[in-house]
């Protein structure tokens, strides 16, 4: 059961119409002859009315949502969301102030373009304030979210793939224990073949021209699918809402996870990078906290595009390590600090320096189709261009929710039957999916 945000406009409606009713009441009192015992409108009737007007009045300072059920509407009054603690964090005054007037935006908005604006408006405070700090306002933001999505969470979660945590943790990246089966890797590469592809490796660096796969390869070095085709392809959402994933991504993140962009792209082989943001070292920067998911669908060696990490520069403290390491070796270090690496502007000579410092510290993250691996991609990566042979590959990103990068900000959620998924209707499902599709809009004849 997700809930929609009641307008402050339409709280407003309400304060009107309880003084409205007031009134009304006084005044057929005095119409009848209030002198009257029998027709006097009797205080307590009065005082009652007075209440509910006061009561009206004070839900219009205080967020309130409409839950909706298929069946069922109600009210249901929450207090402000704990937002304070997080401005209180802010490096000046401006951006509290600018914090406040976002929650109270985001809380009031009237529909879903306010709820864009706002997220976009987020991002931009998220994005003044230095990378290095955001884990500890996701910390902040992570215990919020766990009280309040605590009907979404598993009393039982299957630990099956927890496992993985301590070196998603300490390193920034690991391998999933399990691989697609061929059949199934086979299904969703026929698929995306017969699909119309871009240029470039996600929606926003296409070029808006849709080619064959045929014709493209020839081409470009790069092509990519928009996100509603790739939503569509046999397996992927059953796959990227495996129960022991999903439980597993709780745990990292600290609370339920919101799927918010599924992603894929083919590289060819090409001597050297292209000008392209991915092919050089850098960090994501979608979410106060958030982790992608890379699956392979080509078989991936050190010669065919391999995604690269250097483990543990996730964090300040693996930064500061690795910064002694390359200063003991005989590095120069000087100018690049562990917080002043925690930085969103980067570029090639940004690559080169990293490359310089920890060249001898990357991981080739290899596999054969089928291979998954988490990474959470704060931490420095990229992808390699593939020498030998094309690489196919896919991505699934968790976060806290609604981000600059969101997929429905192509196309807005797709019809639940529109999606070939077997994945059943609940609660916890709807909430890790909203941005992908609707459970309950049907597609448009």
């Amino acid at each position: 059961m997700l809930a929609a945000e009641l307008t402050s406009g339409s709280a407003a409606s309400l304060c009107v119409d309880a003084r409205r009713s007031t009134r009304e009441m006084k005044s057929a009192a005095r119409r009848t002859g209030s002198n009257t015992d029998k027709n006097r409108l009797s205080q307590p009737a009065l005082n009652a009315s007075k209440a509910d007007a006061r009561t009206v009045r004070s839900r219009c300072s205080m967020p309130t949502t409409v839950s909706i059920h298929p069946t069922t509407i109600h009210r249901v009054e929450r207090p402000w969301p704990r937002c304070g603690q997080l401005a209180a964090n802010s490096r000046s005054l401006f951006q509290r102030a600018l914090f406040h007037g976002i929650v109270a935006w985001s809380t009031h908005g009237a529909g879903m373009i306010d709820a864009k604006l706002s997220t976009f408006a987020l991002n931009a405070v998220r994005r003044s304030m230095p990378l290095d700090q955001w884990d500890k306002f996701a910390d902040i933001i992570v215990n919020d979210r766990r009280e309040r999505l605590r009907n979404f969470s598993k009393p039982d979660p299957d630990k099956s793939w927890f496992g993985c945590l301590d070196q998603l943790r300490s390193q920034g990246f690991v391998k999933l224990p399990s691989t697609l089966p061929r059949p199934t890797v086979d299904a969703i590469t026929g698929y995306l073949k017969e699909n119309p592809v871009y240029k470039g490796p996600h929606v926003f660096a296409f070029d808006g021209r849709a080619r064959s796969f045929d014709e493209a390869r020839v081409d470009y070095s790069m092509v990519g699918y928009r996100s509603d085709q790739v939503i569509r392809a046999p397996h992927v959402v059953d796959l990227f809402n495996d129960p022991r994933l999903i439980d597993l991504l709780e745990a990292y993140l600290g609370c339920v996870p919101t799927l918010y962009s599924l992603n894929a792209w083919w590289s060819f082989p090409a001597n050297k990078p292209e000008l392209i943001y991915s092919q050089y070292f850098h960090r994501d920067i979608d979410d106060w906290r958030f982790v992608t998911l890379f699956l392979y669908l080509t078989d991936v060696d050190d010669a065919s595009g391999p995604t690269q990490v250097i483990p543990g520069t996730h964090t300040p403290a693996g930064m500061t390590a690795l910064l002694q390491k390359a200063k003991s070796q005989g590095r120069k270090v000087e100018g690049f600090d562990a917080a002043g690496s925690f930085v969103s502007t980067m570029g090639e000579q940004y690559s080169e320096e990293v490359e310089r410092l920890f060249g001898d510290q990357v991981a080739n993250v290899v596999g054969p189709a089928g291979t998954m691996h988490l990474v959470n991609t704060v931490a420095l990566h990229r992808g390699l261009m593939p020498t030998s042979k094309p690489r196919l590959i896919m991505w699934a990103r968790y976060g806290l929710g609604p981000t600059c990068n969101s997929s429905d900000l192509e196309h807005g959620p797709l019809s639940k039957r529109l999606v070939p998924t077997f994945m059943a209707d609940s609660p916890r499902n709807r909430f890790v999916n909203r941005l992908l599709f609707d459970f309950d809009v049907g597609p448009e004849y």
